[in-house]
């Protein structure tokens, strides 16, 4: 208990560092034998969250190496999600499932934000901490012990705003094609590209933000830019703002060669 304990007071953030410190290595790290990590994410399809399965599979990898675990002792992760991200209700179903087999730590990241309060209650009534992953939730603080993940407001929203800018020549119009409105990464973006323009780009104007389909009659990501396009003929730039946003705009830009729309894809 004793080592553990040093171990812990070692591994404090200063707090002028929170949120500023990249862990790349094992080193330190203790945890029990057999302990399972469980892991939900926003879809299971997309490159990005593939990337992320990578990465924990690797760390776990690592973890059991460093500690010197095999066979039953090793540390298992689990990792699971609906197959998009307008999947609330299945990933609500996933997060309580998880919660059931008491593993150690959960990481999620939330397609909705407002959605899953009664798990994280339950989640912190059964000592089990939450370490939120590239899109948070709306709850108390002490619900969620650690956030990882990008500075959506400013490196994906603001720096995407001012590359947008650069590249149409600090004027004309630009319309942005988000991912689910329920999701607090896709707010960030929005806010951070719309702030960005709004307080440091005068002559450049946001003319259109768009989402994707939540119910199965709303337009399509592809039929939402398509109406842009035609509203719109004088449009300079889009700010997609993830992987299958992107590649919805570019598909559609892709049969009007006929327009130069400059196009910045998170």
């Amino acid at each position: 208990e004793t080592d553990v304990e040093e171990e812990e007071e070692k591994a404090e953030i200063p707090e002028e560092s929170s949120l500023n410190i990249d862990y790349t290595s094992v080193d330190g790290l203790r945890m029990e034998k057999g302990s399972r990590i469980s892991v939900v994410i926003k879809n299971t399809e997309s490159d990005y969250w593939k990337a992320v399965k990578k990465g924990m599979e690797q760390a776990v990898s690592d973890l059991n190496e460093y500690l010197g675990y095999k066979g039953d002792d090793a540390i298992t992760c689990t990792i699971e999600g609906p197959k998009d991200e307008n999947g609330v209700d299945e990933q609500v179903n996933i997060l309580d499932m998880v919660l059931t087999e008491n593993p150690v730590v959960v990481c999620l990241s939330a397609v909705d934000m407002s959605s899953c309060e009664a798990q994280l209650e339950a989640a912190q009534e059964d000592g089990i901490p939450v370490v939120m992953l590239d899109s948070g939730v709306k709850s108390d603080d002490d619900l969620v012990y650690a956030y990882c993940g990008t500075d959506n407001k400013e490196a994906a929203g603001a720096e995407a705003a001012k590359q947008l800018c650069e590249a149409i020549g600090d004027e004309g119009e630009v319309a942005v094609m988000s991912h689910t409105q329920l999701s607090q990464s896709s707010k960030d973006r929005v806010e951070g590209f719309q702030e960005e323009i709004t307080k440091n780009h005068p002559n450049v104007s946001v003319v259109s933000v768009d989402y994707q389909p939540s119910k199965d009659d709303d337009p399509t990501e592809e039929e939402s830019i398509e109406a842009v396009l035609e509203k719109y003929p004088d449009l300079k730039g889009y700010y997609a703002t993830n992987q299958a946003t992107s590649e919805a705009v570019l598909s559609v830009l892709d049969k009007h060669t006929d327009r130069s729309v400059q196009m910045i894809g998170v």
